[in-house]
């Protein structure tokens, strides 16, 4: 696969990432392939980014001001647009935005997020995962009832409307630790009463020493009570979309569903892709609605008994699959580099081979062994070797901390005093 080489006039993107993962590292790599200039801001050298031969500049994403980090990095990168690669990162270009002055500059920084995120008008609905379900309600569309979780509104109030069991989230949550499906009001009032602390030392500390993520550190220095809410479960497969828009319209999507994942609750290993009308007629609406520029994930369930696909979530930020090319009108970072670009390099970016996809390092951290790894469908960037190695040593390390940790009876438990 060719690079282009750059010239000192490629137009900047900006990737941010407050959470280690390999999502913006795959970003990095297309953006590159697309002749963009590739910045990123990330917490520390142990993020994949550190790794990753597509970037070309750098910048702390400090714990203490991340704010005032993205501001550094959007000013002394000259980027047009910033990519945000989890839910943390929307929070801060949220609060960035919010506070930027009406000046010549802060107007001209306030350019540079609607570039990259839409209307800041939808930006209090993006901020809560109960208001986009209402929101998607409103416009007709299948979207499982969501139920606000507060003062006014307490478990017990719900439980006498929406019988149990409940799936619970908290606002900018990933993974496990920020949803679970609870049977009782007990198992309720616990999941709210945890969701409402800091996180405890023991997670800052293996998020600092093993992970090098200092995101966990942000929300301890910076804690608030997120927003909360219950849906009710739906049997049937997990599916999303992931997609790139610009001024409300949807450029390129990929739809999916899983095959496999790690976990009840975790990320995808295995998925196939898929065509789904009623996936994508909800997606454009809801792009439209939002206002959305730049590159969103929208969370399904395609349910067992009628086949329906249900919204469940919505994150603006990018997500496994952004990166992928999966043809004519599937291949989101292309796409959005036309219309931002108006020309980019044609023929670089191949095709994924078939509608199986294994996530790299998801399949592989599920099971080393699994033949799917063998194949085409796993989805390893052959050309990144020192980003590969990166990875799997920061899973390793993981697993050789989470089985210290069990062995002993952690001190770090109890909340912040």
């Amino acid at each position: 696969m060719a690079t282009p080489v750059h010239s000192e006039s490629a137009r900047a993107v900006l990737l941010a990432a407050a959470r280690t993962s390999p999502v913006a590292s795959r970003m990095a790599m297309r953006f590159t392939e697309m002749g963009c200039r590739v910045a990123a801001v990330y917490p520390s050298k142990a993020h994949p980014l550190a790794s990753t031969k597509a970037v070309q500049g750098r910048y702390h994403y400090g714990a203490i001001d991340p704010v005032g980090s993205l501001l550094t990095a959007i000013a002394e990168s000259g980027a047009e647009v910033v990519v945000p690669c989890d839910g943390m990162a929307v929070r801060h270009l949220h609060a960035l935005f919010a506070s930027l002055p009406t000046s010549p500059e802060g107007t001209a920084f306030a350019k540079v997020i609607e570039r990259s995120l839409g209307d800041p008008a939808g930006y209090l609905l993006v901020d809560s995962r109960h208001e986009i379900q209402v929101a998607a309600r409103a416009e007709g569309l299948n979207a499982v009832e969501s139920f606000a979780i507060g003062k006014a509104t307490d478990p017990e109030t719900i439980a006498q409307t929406l019988p149990f069991p409940w799936i619970v989230k908290t606002d900018y949550s990933w993974g496990e630790s920020g949803r679970r499906t609870v049977h009782n009001l007990k198992e309720a009032r616990e999941f709210i009463r945890r969701a409402g602390r800091s996180p405890s030392l023991g997670m800052v500390a293996k998020q600092l020493v093993v992970n090098g993520d200092r995101a966990a550190l942000e929300e301890w220095l910076h804690a608030k009570q997120p927003g909360l809410s219950a849906q009710p479960p739906l049997t049937g497969k997990q599916a999303n979309t992931v997609t790139a828009c610009w001024k409300g319209t949807v450029l390129a999507q990929i739809s999916m569903e899983a095959m496999a994942t790690d976990g009840e609750n975790g990320p995808s290993t295995t998925v196939r892709i898929l065509e789904n009308e009623e996936m994508v007629r909800t997606v454009r609406r809801m792009a439209d609605r939002l206002g959305l520029n730049g590159f969103h994930c929208f969370d399904f369930v395609i349910t067992a008994e009628s086949g329906r696909a249900w919204l469940t979530e919505f994150n603006a930020h990018c997500a496994e699959a952004t990166h992928l090319n999966a043809g004519a009108g599937h291949d989101p970072i292309g796409a959005f580099c036309r219309k931002w670009l108006g020309s980019v390099p044609e023929g670089i970016s191949t095709p994924h081979p078939g509608p199986v996809v294994a996530y790299f390092p998801n399949a592989w951290a599920a099971n080393p062994d699994d033949p799917i790894l063998n194949t085409g469908s796993f989805d390893i960037p052959a050309g990144e070797p020192e980003f590969v190695e990166h990875v799997r040593r920061l899973i390793r390390s993981g697993r050789k901390f989470e089985r210290f940790q069990s062995g002993i009876s952690s001190p770090f438990q109890g909340k912040r005093g």
